[in-house]
């Protein structure tokens, strides 16, 4: 008997990516489709105990979601504070069609400013950004919700929360333009105590965030100077006394 020529088996239809008119409606159509993510992890600082969502299984329940719906995200390490500290930036693309003015990018930035030095706190510090980044720009709460406790300081908070403390390359920094700037001792922490607004005088003491504000002013006014040295060689450089916070800041 003649046999029937083999059959080819139907080609499956390449997958297609769905259309949207901007990143934003693309996350929006992703966070539909997220499974509801578990905090499974325990950690603990001082006597608080606390659940949170770790950042790979963030990442293996999210990452089907994005690609499906044309999404992709990619963490970047660089430096944009002139050496003080180095930052994370987490951008979330959408890679599909979309409207001619659509915005495609959605990024957030985190310092990495570890409490203490060495790698390994360094790589402590990059995770936690990613997880924290990664789940603010998808809405996905990678901690408990503790009422702004820790943000407000009330006892028994996360501590982890707290504002990151002045790292020692931002106290020779800051230290270097005191002294370029030409001010004393007095004038020094008169200008801490008005940056921290009374919290305290002492450099060591500066949040981070607070040293970068200070190094920033400190090295405009040197420039300043410098022009004003440069536009008139003839007249002394007079100094004004300190600044106020609002010019300070």
């Amino acid at each position: 008997m003649p046999t029937k020529p083999a059959t080819k088996p139907a080609a499956k239809p390449a997958p297609t990516t769905p259309q949207h008119r901007d990143v934003y409606a693309a996350l929006c159509a992703a966070q539909a489709k997220f499974p509801v993510l578990g905090k499974a992890a325990t950690g603990q600082v001082g006597n608080q105990r606390y659940k949170y969502l770790t950042y790979d299984e963030m990442v293996k329940a999210v990452v089907p979601v994005l690609t499906a719906e044309g999404l992709c995200y990619f963490h970047l390490i660089s430096d944009e504070t002139n050496g003080d500290y180095l930052t994370l930036e987490t951008c979330l693309v959408y890679t599909g069609k979309m409207d001619d003015e659509g915005q495609n990018t959605i990024s957030s930035v985190w310092p990495l400013q570890p409490d203490r030095a060495g790698p390994q706190a360094m790589g402590s510090a990059i995770t936690y950004g990613k997880r924290y980044t990664l789940g603010a720009i998808l809405g996905i709460a990678a901690e408990e919700d503790d009422d702004g406790a820790a943000a407000q300081g009330k006892p028994g908070s996360k501590s982890f929360l707290v504002a990151a403390p002045i790292t020692q390359k931002q106290i020779v920094t800051m230290g270097e333009c005191f002294t370029e700037i030409g001010w004393d001792a007095n004038r020094q922490r008169e200008t801490l105590d008005k940056v921290t607004k009374g919290r305290t005088n002492n450099a060591t003491e500066l949040y981070g965030s607070e040293a970068t504000t200070t190094i920033k002013r400190l090295r405009e006014l040197i420039e300043e100077a410098k022009e004003s040295m440069e536009e008139s060689p003839d007249e002394p450089y007079v100094d004004d006394g300190p600044d106020e916070p609002e010019n300070l800041l």
